[in-house]
């Protein structure tokens, strides 16, 4: 968790959660080939203890059979609820997330407005989006003048605006989220570069 700027004197969070990256893999010719055939050994290895190969000779080490592609790694989700300033820490802990929950209150010609209330445009959360690299924003606390579907397309639209032009990549999809909504985020996260150049 960091801060993050809301009003005077109330105090504001945003929060980041990061799933542990999956358990490795074994490679079991590579393992085979050390003298380790499989067995309840393998389940230490990828715990990252080192086991005895099975004739009792030789130490054999997690990383000298796990696959070198590697399992990937664990979500991560960033949320950020009340704010009209993203402070650098929130940014740090938030660089690379799968999904930036992030409110969008206002539509950009209404910032002041959002600014005095504490609350962000969708243009803003676009710009966080950006700087932190999110594979997906997902924008939230929308006001009730928004409600519609088309106001709502006009925050979305306002945010994307600034998400696409991250240069050589091509910037992240976002949404407008509502109650109940559920995301499915892939093991591993998701990889919009890859599909994008098939």
């Amino acid at each position: 968790a960091a801060q993050v700027t809301h009003i005077p004197h109330v105090q504001t969070f945003g929060y980041v959660v990061t799933e542990p990256p999956p358990m490795p893999k074994i490679d079991v010719e590579k393992a085979i080939k050390l003298g380790v055939r499989p067995s309840p050994k393998y389940r230490l290895l990828k715990i990252g203890q080192c086991v005895l190969n099975d004739d009792g000779t030789d130490m054999v080490h997690p990383n000298q059979v796990f696959c070198s592609d590697g399992d990937g790694r664990g979500r991560k989700v960033a949320i950020i609820g009340d704010t009209c300033f993203v402070s650098e820490s929130m940014k740090n802990i938030s660089k690379d997330c799968d999904v930036l929950v992030h409110e969008a209150t206002l539509i950009e010609e209404l910032k002041s407005q959002a600014r005095m209330r504490g609350h962000s445009t969708a243009a803003m959360a676009g710009r966080v989006a950006k700087e932190v690299n999110a594979k997906v924003l997902a924008l939230n606390h929308i006001s009730g003048r928004h409600e519609l579907l088309q106001g709502a397309d006009v925050l979305v639209k306002s945010a994307e605006g600034v998400c696409s032009s991250r240069g050589d990549s091509p910037g992240c999809p976002v949404v407008a989220a509502y109650d109940f909504m559920e995301l499915v985020i892939p093991r591993n996260g998701f990889s919009f570069d890859k599909q994008l150049e098939q």
